[in-house]
C-alpha cells in the first residue's frame, strides 16, 4: 500500500513538475544598459575618457583593436526570446569616436 501511494505521489509530482507554466524562471541579465538618452549624447569626436563617462567602462575592448569598444547587454525573460543589443564605439588613434553602431535584436 505505502509503495502505490508512493509511486503516485512520485508520478503526479514528475508531471507536474515537467510542466513549463509551474515552473517560474528568473529574468536572466548581463552587461551594460544603456538608455537612449545616453545613446543620443554619444558624438563623434568625443575622447575616450567622455566615453567611458557618459556610457560606463566597457564590456570588451578588443585586444586586437584596442580602438573598437564593445558595450553589451542581453536580457532572457520567462518564455520570450533572448534580447541582445550591442554598441560598438571606434576610435582613431587620437582617442576620438570615428564612428558608432547599435544593433538591437532577438533571438530564441
Amino acid at each position: 500500500m505505502f509503495l502505490k501511494k508512493f509511486l503516485l505521489c512520485t508520478g503526479v509530482a514528475v508531471l507536474l513538475g515537467g510542466l513549463d507554466g509551474c515552473v517560474y524562471q528568473m529574468p536572466i541579465q548581463q552587461g551594460v544598459v544603456l538608455s537612449p538618452a545616453q545613446i543620443s549624447q554619444l558624438k563623434v569626436g568625443m575622447t575616450q575618457s567622455q566615453v567611458t563617462y557618459l556610457l560606463g567602462t566597457p564590456n570588451l575592448i578588443d585586444s586586437y583593436h584596442p580602438n573598437n569598444w564593445y558595450y553589451i547587454y542581453t536580457n532572457k525573460e520567462n518564455r520570450e526570446p533572448l534580447q541582445s543589443n550591442r554598441l560598438v564605439v571606434n576610435f582613431n588613434a587620437q582617442g576620438q569616436v570615428v564612428s558608432f553602431t547599435q544593433t538591437l535584436n532577438a533571438s530564441s
